[in-house]
């Protein structure tokens, strides 16, 4: 059974093979799909002829309050993320290098008194007080500091060794004098300078690695930074 059709003029549900709607006098001819009628109505002196075509759908642009936001939230994350990593640098370089001369690592700072390089016994020296400045006392410090001669031809260079492990230093109470000792290396390296120098030193309670500060981290200006004493 064929579907009815509706006249374009006034509606009425017409045979697909009508011409003319028996309502409003519109001749009817079918559109290229077959599906609807495209219709002429009678010409009169107060109605000149005229086809009426049925309309069609307007598409619609998608909203785009949505795609803002998602922008949006997009450039906030990326800020936030570069804040976040900004803030964590300055944090470690606050925490490993002091120009006071104290130098801190979470409940544990030292009170660097001297710092001595000798090439007769291969070995650095570094004096101080240590103190405790939190409720409970570790049982182990390490004490560790990297060297560089910004006045030589090495200015770009610094040197370090291992940390040095202080064993039990607040026995006797929250500060304590000591003399960390250790090897260094570069004694023989004759692509370093012999004199010159100065250190920046750090501590901490957690473990010698805690203690080093990376090479690309590191300050190697004059100011704030230790002078050492070269026994040649």
């Amino acid at each position: 059974m064929n579907e009815l059709i509706p006249c374009p003029t006034c509606g009425k549900p017409l045979p697909p093979d009508s011409i003319l709607c028996p309502k409003c006098q519109t001749r009817l001819k079918r559109d290229k799909t077959g599906k609807h009628f495209i219709g002429r109505q009678p010409s009169t002196p107060n109605n000149p002829r005229s086809e009426t075509v049925p309309q069609r759908a307007i598409p619609t642009k998608p909203s785009r309050p949505r795609v803002g936001l998602i922008i949006v939230g997009i450039i906030l994350g990326v800020v936030f993320v570069a804040m976040y990593k900004s803030c964590e640098s300055s944090r470690r370089d606050l925490s490993s290098q002091t120009p006071s001369g104290a130098s801190t690592s979470s409940n544990v700072s030292l009170d660097v008194s001297s710092i001595t390089l000798n090439y007769q016994t291969r070995q650095m020296e570094i004096r101080g007080t240590l103190r405790n400045n939190g409720s409970s006392k570790p049982d182990r410090v390490w004490v560790w500091a990297y060297f560089f001669a910004p006045a030589s031809e090495y200015a770009d260079g610094s040197w370090s060794d291992s940390p040095i492990e202080i064993g039990n230093p607040f026995a006797s109470g929250d500060t304590a004098t000591i003399t960390a000792t250790g090897h260094f290396h570069w004694w023989d390296n004759p692509h370093t300078p012999k004199s010159g120098y100065y250190a920046r030193v750090s501590v901490s309670a957690q473990s010698g690695e805690a203690a080093k500060v990376p090479s690309a981290q590191r300050n190697r200006s004059a100011a704030g930074a230790h002078s050492v004493r070269v026994i040649q």
